[in-house]
């Protein structure tokens, strides 16, 4: 081999690892159609924390130095909602999360996040799609029938979306007995996304509280 070509060879795996772009968190989940800008990575002088949002990813400008949500009165995106009994209050996980509850049961843990990604693309119907698509049923096929409606909550559109099945998340194995009740609110500051998921019973325990969570939002003042 030409000794002057072995530099070059040895650089052509890291041009091609850049032109990939950052990768999502696992536990991350923005909408889809994210336009190209927001993968624009910015130099580095090192190595990013374990489980830091990539330079460059939606979530670095979404959630990375977003002030803390007040429990008492929530506002996301320009529309706000009121707290209820059944689902409680905890930091979000991440910085992809505006905000985070938790309901329990016998039957395990569900959880309700919502997001908001200031800027992304992605209409709401591709979105409920996505949703839709890490559902399976019993025989491990695509679900089918009316799994969203739309409704009007104080002056806003939304998607509602109720899912069960296997769930497969963000392209993890499939878990059985789930239950996804999720909202896609047309805000005045874009899409805001409430997606309560985890097992069947514990998410219909918790349905009515989910139900009024949902009924309390409104345009934020």
């Amino acid at each position: 081999m030409n000794a002057r070509a072995l530099p070059f060879l040895l650089m052509l795996p890291l041009v091609a690892a850049c032109d990939r772009g950052p990768e999502i968190p696992p536990n991350a989940e923005p909408p889809v159609s994210a336009p190209a800008s927001s993968h624009t990575t910015a130099p580095s002088n090192g190595p990013a924390p374990q489980g830091a949002v990539p330079p460059g990813h939606p979530g670095a400008s979404a959630g990375q130095g977003r002030p803390a949500l007040d429990p008492a009165n929530p506002t996301v995106g320009g529309v706000a909602w009121s707290p209820v009994d059944g689902l409680t209050s905890r930091p979000p996980s991440n910085d992809m999360r505006a905000a985070e509850y938790v309901a329990t049961s016998e039957a395990g843990e569900a959880v309700l996040v919502v997001s908001f990604f200031p800027g992304m693309g992605g209409s709401v119907e591709e979105n409920v799609q996505r949703w839709i698509g890490q559902f399976t049923d019993a025989s491990g096929q695509p679900l089918t029938g009316n799994l969203s409606e739309t409704v009007t909550l104080h002056g806003l559109s939304a998607a509602k979306v109720d899912v069960s099945g296997s769930y497969a998340g963000m392209g993890g194995e499939g878990a059985a007995g789930q239950r996804l009740l999720g909202l896609i609110v047309q805000a005045p500051s874009g899409p805001v996304f409430f997606k309560f998921v985890g097992p069947a019973a514990t998410v219909t325990a918790s349905e009515a509280a989910f139900d009024q969570l949902v009924d309390s939002i409104h345009p934020a003042d």
